[in-house]
């Protein structure tokens, strides 16, 4: 009887090791994100705010968990920069020599900081603008452009120096730039499971999870494909949450069920 108890217990711990060993290598499926920073033609200042810009973004897409950050030569880099002087030119040759689904080009325009004061009080501001564009590789596509102006100012104080300052202010600056930057890229890829069960009433499975970006707090709507006599079209309707994320697989809370 104890032999056979132990045996269970053998049996049991396998299957948990198994199981644990499976899931730690779940397929990662997340798209590959390629920061690159143009350092071309810019002061070694300018050089500093952009290599902050880059490990900043890079934390910041990390903490997403919805992408996996590729990093890469200055010959890629060069790459890239010839395929964004024509976007047309790029597609699946490029998407074979990166190795990535999206590129972060960040370019710096300007920067410069000024010093004010009043009556009470002393202050540095300073200012960059980047030039941003987020291109799909696949097609060569851009999916996001835009100039990013980032203005901050930090006060001098008595155990504050005008260099502590300066050097708070830039800080703020590059961070508003980051998390503009990271704001836009939470949105850039739709990510999609399908339904693979029932959990509890209102807590459903899903065939989706870190593998693929998926993760807790994530808010889903359901998604239905009907027909008719104009094709096949999307109807998208309720609201769900991510409670529980697993290397291959999610648990969602329905917060709004499909009609």
């Amino acid at each position: 009887m104890i032999r056979g108890i132990f045996i269970k217990k053998i049996i049991i711990l396998i299957f948990i090791v198994i199981f644990c060993i499976n899931a730690g290598f779940a397929s990662d499926t997340r798209k590959k994100i390629l920061f690159c920073p143009d350092f071309s033609g810019i002061s070694s200042d300018e050089q500093e705010v952009l290599k902050l810009i880059e490990a900043q973004v890079t934390d910041y897409i990390y903490k997403l968990r919805k992408y996996r950050i590729v990093i890469r030569d200055q010959t890629i880099y060069d790459e890239v920069k010839l395929m964004l002087s024509g976007i047309a030119q790029g597609g699946s040759e490029y998407q074979a020599q990166l190795d990535t689904d999206g590129i972060i080009y960040v370019q710096i325009l300007d920067t410069f900081s000024e010093r004010g004061k009043n009556d009470s009080k002393e202050w540095i501001d300073f200012h960059a603008i980047v030039n941003y564009k987020f291109v799909y590789v696949k097609t060569g596509e851009v999916l996001n452009s835009r100039k990013i102006d980032a203005y901050s100012r930090a006060y001098i104080e008595k155990d504050i120096s005008v260099q502590q300052a300066f050097r708070t202010s830039k800080l703020l600056a590059v961070d508003f730039i980051s998390q503009e930057i990271s704001k836009d890229m939470s949105h850039a890829f739709i990510l999609s499971a399908k339904v693979s069960g029932e959990k509890w009433l209102d807590l459903f499975y899903i065939d989706g999870g870190t593998n693929c970006g998926i993760s807790e707090n994530m808010t889903f709507n359901f998604v239905e494909n009907l027909n008719n006599s104009a094709g096949t079209y999307e109807v998208i309707e309720g609201k769900a949450v991510v409670v529980e994320a697993f290397p291959d697989s999610s648990i969602i809370k329905v917060l709004e069920k499909p009609l």
